[in-house]
């Protein structure tokens, strides 16, 4: 843009997809970008059965209480305790927007805490992540990226007590 070499740091807020993607390679040269998303980038949902993993976090500490953060603010924090900061690998991670929170990743969350318990200054989950079951390593050739599967259970009160939600979202890493 005008000769003028921009850098992106970070996308911490929900974005449309297709959009933003070319946005940023146009301005920052962007290779790979990270994706969080409700939609299943391949195939079915029930088609991701390969368990990968499981991890909890038992204490994300918040500086305020929900009912007192704007949406953008409830992403960075939970993007940051989820190891999903707004950079990884150096990437951007771009957060796909749906048609209003519900349909937005970690949306559902924030809607469902500022329901059942506003006052809440801290949360914690468990978490169990899938592989397709026919792309165990992640990589996804048909449509040439890595993703998973990851099925949230979230807490409104730190060590898994609280009023629960669960949610399923996919991690996607795509290579330009």
């Amino acid at each position: 843009m005008d000769g003028n070499k921009i850098e992106i740091e970070e996308i911490a807020s929900a974005t449309d997809d297709g959009v933003d993607a070319a946005r940023l390679m146009e301005a920052g040269g962007v290779s790979v970008i990270n994706r969080l998303t409700k939609v299943c980038p391949y195939g079915k949902e029930s088609d991701y059965t390969y368990k990968l993993g499981i991890a909890e976090n038992k204490n994300i500490n918040l500086e305020q209480a929900i009912k007192d953060m704007t949406f953008t603010v409830f992403l960075a924090a939970l993007t940051g305790a989820l190891g999903l900061s707004a950079k990884i690998g150096g990437a951007p991670l771009v957060i796909v927007k749906g048609e209003g929170y519900a349909d937005t990743p970690l949306g559902c969350i924030y809607t469902f805490i500022n329901y059942f318990d506003a006052e809440t200054r801290g949360l914690s989950f468990k978490v169990t992540n899938y592989a397709h079951e026919k792309y165990k390593d992640r990589y996804i050739k048909p449509v040439n990226l890595y993703g998973f599967k990851s099925n949230y259970t979230w807490y409104t009160k730190p060590n898994f007590k609280g009023y629960t939600e669960k949610e399923t979202l996919y991690q996607t890493k795509e290579f330009f």
